[in-house]
């Protein structure tokens, strides 16, 4: 039970950081990288307009092979947003192996 706790506390603190980064990096993509975002995300998802959604309408088979890509938009803040998510999501993968093997 001791070990959960050490688990639970870093497991929810990354999970928040990376749902924060997200948001942030959505919104950059929509603000700067307008043709990108139309890419990586659903025009009219169940028939409803963007800017009513509570939450960001991506296609995920488009989004992750964009994360892990190699080649970049010239823009230093996507390399840097996207290093940020591939470590965070890394450390959560790491937790959860973790917390499997004990």
């Amino acid at each position: 039970m001791g070990y959960f706790i050490f688990f639970i506390i870093p497991f929810f603190s990354i999970g928040t950081f990376c749902i924060f980064i997200l948001i942030e990096f959505f919104e950059y993509l929509k603000k700067y990288h307008s043709f990108k975002w139309q890419e990586i995300s659903f025009e009219r998802p169940f028939g409803i307009n963007q800017a009513n959604f509570y939450f960001y309408p991506i296609r995920p088979f488009k989004f992750i092979p964009f994360l892990f890509s190699t080649d970049d938009i010239d823009d230093t803040k996507v390399t840097k947003y996207k290093k940020i998510l591939k470590l965070s999501l890394l450390a959560l993968t790491f937790l959860i192996i973790i917390f499997y093997f004990i």
